[in-house]
Order: structure tokens, then C-alpha cells, then sequence
């Protein structure tokens, strides 16, 4: 749905596709939407051919960020019934995935996450899954290894400001690594910090400097989104117009108004990704980026569409 959804009967008027399928918490498990086959997860050592599902078995977060949405949507934890998980699963190993991700925004907060994580690692699939570094200890993680847990994906946020579940970070991603699994943080950019180079610059050396201390095996950028009903929308709301819910992604700077510096932030947000991934750093230190995997494969199509690689600057600390 497109604009603030104000009116509700405008809303479902919208154009759009009914798409068949269940998502109750009580009723049969949610099966996958579409084709299995062409679910192209944007990950670490997925190859195009490799089988990627998913599967979630809770909805909610009980906390306030103060950028998100899901509180607003779901301010409770409400957890699937242990057997509808092993049900799902059933469902989905027929299609022998080589890798399954847990959906859920904060998977280890469920009591009896470790029983769901045995049932999920039935389907034999490596998987991934959301946490914070807050719930993240020597036991959990072990735990998790022993069950095929492959990769944990952290909010790094926005590096300017202190979030409590952040400050276990470095120890959480070094216990991750110490057990072998692979650490993949998500960052958000808020275009109005970077409006000069200079405040880019400045802003991305820092970025930099946390990923060589955090030595993330994959990373994503998110441009802020501001969303009504959450704690930062009264100081953002007068730069939201109508015509912004035409770019209302966390790819586009919509915040920024001048065409020419939302078009530069656009390409930093992939280019220091970029730079990153292609330094002697992570190449020696972390692992090999040009595997053809589907996150290497990704980044060599933004790497056509902002510019041609050989032409980027190096970025000195890294070499």
C-alpha cells in the first residue's frame, strides 16, 4: 500500500494482487508464498541454484526502537504452537532447501526458542536467523551452532547513536565467530547526517572502522524510514510528502529533497559496502568475496548500475 493508509477504506482501494495464503497463529503454518525455485535470497555462499526457504514462528517485539515500526503493528510477542512449527517444517523439507531462514525479528526471545530451533533444524537446511547482541552469551551461541545455525543477522543501526541491545556487540560477534558463525549486520544511513561530504566522510570512516573492529561477514545499508506512531516521526514528518511514498524504501534517501546529494547518497550507501567487501581486509581476514554467490552477484549488478569498480577510490585504512 502506497501513502500514510490514513483512510482505511482508500487503502485496501489501492491497486494491487491478493496473493492465496495463511498467517495465523493458530490455524495451519504459512507455506511459501511463491515458487520455492525462484526465491533468490541476497546472502553469504548461496549459489543461484541453491534452494532457499524460510519460516517464522512468532510475530511481535515487545520493544520501542525508536525508528521501528513493528511494535506499532504487533507490541507483543505471540508465538506459533511448538507442533504447527514441526508441521511447517515437514511441509518444507520436501523441497530439500539448502537454506532456510527463521523470519522472526527476534528469534532467541521466545522461551522456548531452542526446542524451535531443534525442530527447524530438522528440514537439514543451514540457517540463519535475526537477533540482538543482548541475548547473545557463550551458551546461546553454542547452542546454536550445534544446530545449524550458519549466520546471525544484528542491527548495527545507526553508529551515531547508542542502543542498549548494542552493548554486548563486540562480544557477541566475537563469540558468533569463535563458533564459527557468520555475523551479518544491518546499518541504517539518516540522510540528514550526511548531507555534506564532509559529514559523509566523516560518518562512513566510523562505519568502516566498526566493521574492521566487528569483522561482519555481510552487511547491509538502510537509508532511515521514518514511520508514523513511532518515537523520531514528529521530528521527520514535515519532510515527508506525498509524493515521497513514491521512494518510500529503505534503498532510497527520500529525506534528502536536493536531487544531486539523495543521487550521491545513494551510491555511497553501495559504494563503502562495496569497498569493503573488495579489501585486502576482508579478503585475508574474513573470507573470499568473488565467489558467485548471490550477495557477490548482487553487488557486481549495483556495481553496473552506479559505476564501473576500477574507477572507485581506495579507501586507505582498509589496505
Amino acid at each position: 500500500m502506497v501513502g500514510p493508509c490514513d483512510d482505511w477504506y482508500q487503502s485496501i482501494a489501492q491497486e494491487g494482487n491478493i496473493i492465496k495464503g495463511i498467517t495465523t497463529n493458530k490455524k495451519i503454518p504459512r507455506y511459501d508464498l511463491y515458487d520455492i525455485k525462484n526465491n533468490q535470497q541476497i546472502i553469504s555462499d548461496k549459489k543461484i541454484d541453491d534452494i532457499c526457504t524460510s519460516i517464522n514462528t512468532s510475530q511481535g517485539c515487545p520493544f520501542k526502537c525508536d525508528f521501528c515500526c513493528s511494535p506499532l503493528m504487533c507490541d507483543k510477542l505471540m508465538s506459533k504452537p511448538l507442533d504447527l512449527i514441526k508441521k511447517e517444517v515437514a511441509y518444507l523439507k520436501q523441497f530439500n532447501p539448502k537454506f532456510v531462514f527463521i523470519r522472526d525479528e527476534n528469534f532467541p526471545l521466545q522461551k522456548d526458542w531452542r526446542e524451535r530451533l531443534q525442530a527447524i533444524n530438522e528440514m537439514g537446511a543451514k540457517i540463519y536467523l535475526f537477533a540482538s547482541a543482548n541475548l547473545l552469551n557463550e551458551e546461546t551461541v553454542k547452542f546454536m551452532k550445534e544446530n545449524n545455525v550458519y549466520m546471525v543477522c544484528l542491527g548495527l543501526e545507526d553508529i551515531t547513536v547508542d542502543y542498549t541491545k548494542n552493548k554486548t556487540l563486540n562480544e557477541a560477534c566475537r563469540i558468533l565467530h569463535d563458533n564459527d558463525i557468520m555475523v551479518y549486520l544491518s546499518f541504517i544511513v539518516n540522510p540528514l547526517k550526511v548531507r555534506t561530504q564532509a559529514e559523509s566522510d566523516e560518518f562512513y570512516s566510523k562505519l568502516l572502522d566498526r566493521f574492521i573492529e566487528l569483522r561482519p561477514e555481510m552487511v547491509c545499508g538502510n537509508f532511515l524510514m521514518p514511520f508514523r506512531g513511532t518515537k523520531i516521526w514528529d521530528d521527520y514528518k514535515e519532510l515527508v510528502s506525498e509524493d515521497d511514498y513514491d521512494f518510500y524504501n529503505s534503498k532510497r534517501a527520500f529525506l534528502e529533497k536536493n536531487q544531486e546529494n539523495r543521487q550521491r547518497m545513494e551510491y555511497e550507501m553501495f559504494y563503502y559496502q562495496w569497498l569493503y567487501y573488495n579489501s585486502e581486509f576482508y579478503q585475508e581476514n574474513i573470507r573470499k568475496f568473488q565467489i558467485e554467490d548471490t550477495l557477490h552477484l548482487r553487488f557486481l549488478e549495483l556495481e553496473e548500475q552506479f559505476g564501473d569498480s576500477k574507477n572507485l577510490k581506495v579507501y586507505k585504512k582498509l589496505i
